[in-house]
């Protein structure tokens, strides 16, 4: 599809094709695609998940049994995705966005299948608003194949050093095809007090942009792993997703605190009060 004026990430004005990728296992990619997609659903937007993980797909066990169809099963209907199939094919998730594992792909297409089909990817990108895409391989051709497209790269580390060595590495590969500085972006996940690198470090030592910094939050990331349950709205990771999403030039509305929060803020400035 020709692109809508005003949407190119430089001008600051939100994109309409985002792509995930963590720089090595176990950064927390795929949580943080579904936290930003459902963060850019509750905004009234169309907004599709989906992935690139043939081997091992985690958004597969988000689905309900009998929810909805991978994307395996709908290339056969690639020229003839329209939006009522999309309403009765593809699962959307209670958090408001529409979700689409990548699924087991047969023996003999593996080798003939490479990522997304450019005509599927094309119609899906004309359907929703908001398309993001969780792969774990971000130099595999899959992935690769995307670029194609312009979509805005968001690469997702650790902020340890074996992470910078990753970061540094993938974005002298991703640079290779051509991609764009303007559409790539640096997010540190699991920041605390314990690490030896700043994001800010981090992202100087890439030579990209940093998009955010997002805290360490244990419960949340237990809650997806082993429950299959989204980061509540008040929970620190859901707060700084949307942060990060209004970074990115979304209009996101603030989110209040708890009431439970807010008492205990205000217990904290009342004792700082006393202690002066």
């Amino acid at each position: 599809r020709v692109p809508l004026p005003g949407r190119d990430c430089r001008t600051g004005h939100n994109p309409d094709f985002l792509a995930l990728a963590g720089v090595k296992g176990g950064v927390g990619t795929t949580l943080i695609s579904c936290c930003l997609a459902a963060v850019l659903s509750s905004t009234g937007r169309r907004v599709l998940l989906a992935d690139l993980d043939c081997d091992l797909s985690q958004l597969i066990h988000l689905l309900p049994q009998g929810g909805g169809k991978n994307m395996m099963e709908l290339l056969p209907m690639a020229e003839e995705v329209s939006w009522d199939l999309v309403q009765v094919s593809v699962h959307r998730h209670a958090a408001g966005f529409h979700l689409l594992p990548y699924g087991e792909q047969r023996e003999e297409s593996s080798r003939s299948q490479e990522g997304i089909p450019e005509t599927f990817l094309r119609n899906l990108l004309f359907l929703f608003d908001t398309v993001i895409v969780d792969s774990p391989r971000p130099l595999s051709r899959s992935f690769l194949a995307l670029l194609r497209r312009s979509p805005m790269v968001l690469l997702v580390s650790l902020p340890d050093t074996l992470s910078a060595q990753c970061v540094k590495r993938t974005v002298a590969c991703l640079r290779r095809p051509g991609l764009d500085h303007h559409h790539l972006r640096l997010v540190v996940n699991r920041c605390g007090t314990h690490h030896a690198l700043r994001p800010d470090e981090l992202s100087n030592a890439a030579g990209i942009e940093l998009l955010a910094s997002l805290p360490q939050d244990e419960r949340s990331g237990m809650d997806f792993s082993e429950l299959g349950e989204m980061p509540v709205e008040n929970s620190p990771l859901a707060r700084s997703v949307a942060q990060m999403a209004s970074s990115l030039g979304y209009e996101i509305a603030p989110v209040r605190k708890s009431p439970a929060r807010t008492w205990l803020d205000s217990l904290r400035g009342r004792s700082e009060r006393l202690a002066l």
